[in-house]
């Protein structure tokens, strides 16, 4: 992670020394050049954020696969770039105990301590992260090179440097608070005449349910049936009754699915903003990393 950032650096001040070096005029491949250049090094907050955690031996560890892409025009300007990402490590979501001084994802401790008053209330955010059982006591362990709070701004700060507009950022809020909810969804023995067991969500999760459907635009008393029923055949379509256990995984595996697709839908937002009104790519003048 560290060793990319400082391969990008160097290529984002070898691109500026070509533009000083072509006069600093102010045309379009010199603004579009400057750009693309913010918008490559503001990139790395917010893929942190979304795809870094800490480890036992990493503050910082990146737990997915990235391969990014400079493009340069004959100018030494640069004038995109990509990010392809490879098998982000979905099961550190759902990880209800984490090992001795291992977190989740950074960006669910910056949700927690980084949001406003308003948003946590929006959100339904607990007052303690701790509380939210997908970060648990994890909560507690001290990262001297991650302060959650200021990269939280930094994080917001690159959404505003990609042109998210509110309701984007509104979204990826939800979309990360709705994880967090999920999480506390718990499940109690359902019996079923002339079934097996199934299973319900039990009164003390009743909040974090409502809030889940809130958050992410489900009808009321949609996400119920959807985690604890399965769907078996088509013709006719059987309604099979599980029991908590599965209840369980079913949660966990859609917590999962909702951080992936958020994490996915970043990148190609990113993407789509430092490839825009880019020329066709050049092998000859593309650095890969």
């Amino acid at each position: 992670t560290e060793a990319v950032k400082a391969c990008l650096r160097h290529i984002v001040k070898r691109s500026s020394d070509a533009a000083a070096g072509s006069g600093g005029s102010a045309g379009p491949a010199t603004q579009r050049a400057k750009y693309v250049e913010d918008c490559i090094m503001q990139a790395n907050p917010l893929l942190e954020a979304l795809g870094n955690a800490k480890t036992v031996r990493n503050g910082n560890s990146s737990r997915f696969g990235k391969w990014i892409e400079v493009q340069f025009d004959a100018s030494g300007f640069i004038t995109s770039s990509r990010v392809t990402s490879y098998l982000l490590e979905k099961s550190r979501v759902t990880e209800a105990n984490h090992s001795a001084g291992e977190r989740t994802y950074h960006s669910l401790y910056q949700l927690c301590k980084g949001c406003t008053r308003e948003q946590k209330a929006q959100l339904k955010l607990v007052n303690d992260p701790k509380d939210f059982k997908y970060i648990g006591s994890s909560a507690s362990v001290v990262v001297p090179t991650v302060e959650d709070v200021s990269w939280w701004k930094a994080t917001c700060q690159a959404m505003d440097t990609f042109n998210f507009s509110s309701d984007d950022q509104a979204a990826l809020r939800q979309v990360l608070a709705a994880t967090l909810h999920l999480g506390n969804l718990s499940f109690a023995v359902l019996k079923v005449e002339m079934q097996d067991d199934g299973s319900k969500v039990d009164d003390p999760s009743q909040p974090h349910l409502k809030a889940i459907e809130e958050l992410i635009g489900l009808k009321p008393g949609s996400l119920e049936p959807a985690v604890t029923v399965k769907s078996v055949g088509k013709f006719p379509v059987v309604q099979v009754p599980q029991p908590p256990a599965k209840a369980l995984a079913t949660r966990d595996a859609f917590a999962k699915a909702l951080y992936g697709g958020l994490f996915e839908w970043t990148i190609q937002r990113l993407n789509t903003t430092m490839t825009a009104g880019a020329g066709p790519a050049d092998g000859k003048r593309t650095i890969g990393m």
